[in-house]
């Protein structure tokens, strides 16, 4: 972390001291869903993922297949007498999915909010006394389906019992960014010019589902940063207070985006039920709650609305700048635009267009040099954009001052949307993109579009990402997997061909493989066996990347990045060397454990007798008693995520458990 990210937070820490009590409910619940016996449990939670996907669940292909329903969390709150007497003393959720009904001491107290994904306050005041007092909270996630992504149910984000002055709103940070944008300079922060390299994400963590552990999210911030992002979008809902923390620890930009759509629904159940009412409810709540963060750049008041060429579509975008303004004047607010019919549907936006500060295209990269033209004072950042035209959209980023950037779609792989970023063989899966599958995407149950993978594997094409956007990336190597090795490979839009970082494929001796290395080194050779197969110059010109024809022979694959005379002249440091070597027999499971929070963090890898991966490795690995959730990068495996056993794939599975406290904690 930078000294000037030391500085804010270290001032916002000092804030937050002083701000009032806060009190985390986090142990002591218990749960149950109709006939079941409660359990004990621990909030954050979510009930959803606890089960296997099922073809016929309610939440459908958009949700994962997962099921939803209705449970019920309870507690006992033991309060001191001066605390029942305060008259601020309130309950805070930051989110409970969906509909939900609070009860103190059997009577009712308050409601959650209909979105589901913005927080409420309960009061307490009258309601409680000193001793014992009964919460209960009832939660309603059955009217399916109702988002288009996996959701999670229950009570998925911190409960805080808060008084004083903690239970206002935040004022914005104390050390505030001076951001500013134009189409002359693009974006700049404190006087810095900015490009954003950023990441859309949606909320869940892979086996955890959508419950919000600190940890969970530190690793997820720390992931995008590693991978080379500095942005990233909550993708299409706001982030929760921890995944926000950890950002401006770490040094990620953030857009705040509040919702997927406005009065036209996507899903049956969806937000067009009650934006009209609620709209401007949660948009207060989501500025309100989270415009101290000093990793918000931005705030984002939707996506690919369906009404987006209405009149009445611009008029509505007007309102809602115009109360982010009045709550925080200092950040600029976009939303992300579309078009599903032609240049037409996108001209027809011009009016919302004209109502942000900021427009977001979503796969509109095409028409930036034309509404330069006809909107030359227009701000541009690409919200979404296809993982595969990666070169293409950063040299776009680079030519033109009035594009700040871009997010991918997506940074991390997630639950729901089943099947999109799929690349598959012909014949063994159906055909067609992910929204036309439909439910005979099923056993997908989530997207493989992720620059990294549910174990956090970072694929190739994070790397030739990172390479692009940054002078210093380190050399790298991955190989195409040759088509009609296992198949006749179908790639669809969201997808890249599948390239792998390893040199196993058995049976296919002496016929031709494509190596591709992704370097910054003005010059690459390529050694197979100890033996030269060729050079390539490397350059913009080339996308940073090297392409070798080569015929495939089990043994050692050898990139070496090549300095030029002028680099040698000035006693910079020799060539890069990146290594792949043809995997042997399995012969262990090498495990390796961070510890994130909370939580830790186990990767099992099946190795040969050398320590390689063996990529086509598939056996049963068992993480012990204690463990919370395992997974692989396989989102067509149907084992519930509690499960302590979990096969690899691609060499691979991860395990997650609770972190035994430090003797210093």
């Amino acid at each position: 972390m930078n000294a000037k990210w030391s500085v804010v937070c270290a001032a916002l820490a000092a804030v937050g001291t002083a701000a009032g009590a806060r009190v985390r409910l986090d142990a002591g619940w218990t749960f149950a869903r109709a006939g079941e016996t409660p359990r004990a449990v621990t909030v954050p939670h979510d009930w959803s993922i606890e089960s296997a996907p099922d073809e016929a669940a309610e939440t459908t292909f958009g949700g994962g297949f997962y099921p939803a329903g209705k449970g019920t969390y309870a507690r006992t709150l033991t309060l001191t007498a001066d605390e029942a007497a305060a008259p601020d003393l309130a309950l805070a959720f930051e989110c409970v999915y969906r509909d939900a009904a609070v009860f103190v001491n059997d009577a009712p107290a308050g409601r959650g909010t209909f979105y589901g994904y913005t927080g409420f306050r309960v009061p307490l005041a009258g309601r409680v006394h000193a001793g014992d007092n009964a919460l209960r909270v009832e939660v309603d996630n059955s009217a399916q389906p109702n988002c288009r992504w996996y959701s999670g149910s229950g009570i998925l984000r911190p409960v805080w019992l808060v008084s004083g002055a903690d239970a206002s709103p935040r004022p914005a940070a104390a050390p505030r960014h001076d951001i500013r944008w134009s189409a002359e300079t693009g974006l700049t922060i404190d006087g810095t010019n900015v490009l954003l390299h950023g990441a859309c994400v949606h909320h869940d963590h892979g086996p955890l589902g959508a419950a919000a552990y600190d940890g969970a999210e530190l690793r997820k911030v720390r992931q995008l940063k590693a991978a080379g992002f500095n942005a990233v979008r909550t993708s299409h809902n706001p982030g929760s207070e921890a995944f926000l923390t950890a950002c401006d620890a770490e040094g990620l930009w953030v857009v705040q985006e509040l919702c997927d759509g406005w009065r036209r629904a996507k899903t049956a159940h969806d937000y067009a039920e009650a934006f009209a009412r609620d709209w401007a409810r949660d948009l207060r709540w989501m500025i309100e709650t989270s415009r101290h963060h000093p990793s918000i750049i931005a705030w984002s008041i939707g996506n690919e609305i369906l009404e987006r060429t209405t009149p009445e579509a611009a008029e509505q975008a007007a309102r809602m700048v115009a109360l982010c303004h009045a709550l925080d004047p200092s950040r600029p607010v976009l939303e992300a635009l579309c078009s599903w019919a032609g240049d037409g549907e996108w001209i027809r936006q011009d009016a919302a267009a004209a109502a942000l500060d900021i427009v977001g295209y979503n796969y509109m990269e095409y028409m930036t040099e034309r509404d330069h033209a006809r909107a030359p004072g227009r701000v541009m950042v690409y919200t979404e954009t296809y993982p595969a035209d990666a070169a293409k959209t950063w040299a776009r980023i680079v030519r033109h001052p009035y594009v700040i950037g871009e997010f991918v779609w997506t940074g991390i792989d997630y639950l729901g949307e089943s099947a999109i970023g799929r690349a598959y063989y012909r014949g063994a899966e159906p055909d067609g993109e992910h929204w036309q599958l439909r439910e005979r995407a099923f056993p997908w149950h989530g997207a493989v579009c992720g620059d990294i993978d549910l174990t956090g594997w970072r694929r190739p094409i994070s790397h030739w990402r990172e390479t692009l956007w940054n002078a210093d990336a380190p050399t790298y190597m991955a190989v195409r997997e040759p088509d009609g090795w296992r198949g006749t490979i179908k790639t669809t839009m969201w997808s890249v061909w599948p390239t792998h970082a390893h040199w196993t494929f058995p049976g296919w001796e002496g016929k031709p493989v494509t190596v591709e290395v992704y370097t910054r080194r003005p010059r690459v050779e390529l050694w197979l066996n100890g033996r030269s197969v060729g050079a390539r110059d490397v350059s913009a010109a080339t996308d940073w990347k090297a392409t070798f024809e080569v015929p495939y022979e089990p043994g050692e694959l050898k990139a070496v990045g090549l300095l030029d005379a002028e680099a040698q002249s000035r006693g910079e440091a020799p060539g890069e060397v990146c290594v792949l070597r043809t995997a042997g027999t399995p012969q262990e499971v090498r495990f390796t454990t961070e510890r994130f929070g909370e939580l830790e963090y186990i990767t099992a890898e099946v190795v040969d007798a050398h320590g390689v991966v063996c990529p086509d490795a598939a056996w049963e690995i068992d993480f012990g008693e204690g463990i919370l959730a395992t997974c692989s990068a396989d989102l067509r495996d149907r084992v519930p995520a509690p499960a302590r056993a979990r096969r690899a794939f691609q060499g691979r599975a991860l395990g997650i458990r609770r972190a035994t406290k430090r003797a210093d904690e």
